[in-house]
């Protein structure tokens, strides 16, 4: 039940997204979170981890997770080159990585 409340109280920006969320079971709600989490202060490989993980939900809910933590800005190639792969509908964030990104394999990511 704690994780039904959860669900119930986070909001998102968009209707679509928070919709979305809804959909989600209490189960996969409750791993979308810890994801979400994994995404804030850890490991490079737990980080990495988690980024791929987050490829099992919903297009629009992965980039959320992407652009709302500071992940894009990490010093890590690895974890922002697997952060891109997650943004395939997010032409503007795309096209911003391409062009700025100081590591060219993180830009190359972003044109695949």
């Amino acid at each position: 039940e704690a994780v039904t409340n959860a669900r119930t109280r986070r909001k998102f920006p968009t209707e679509e997204l928070q919709t979305l969320y809804r959909k989600l079971t209490p189960g996969e709600a409750a791993h979308y979170e810890s994801l979400v989490d994994q995404l804030r202060g850890q490991t490079e490989s737990e980080c990495v981890l988690a980024l791929i993980r987050l490829r099992s939900f919903p297009i629009p809910l992965a980039e959320y997770a992407v652009t709302s933590s500071d992940i894009l800005s990490m010093e890590s190639e690895r974890i922002r080159s697997t952060a891109v792969s997650l943004l395939i509908h997010n032409t503007p964030v795309l096209r911003r990585i391409a062009l700025h990104d100081e590591d060219h394999t993180v830009r190359s990511a972003a044109l695949d």
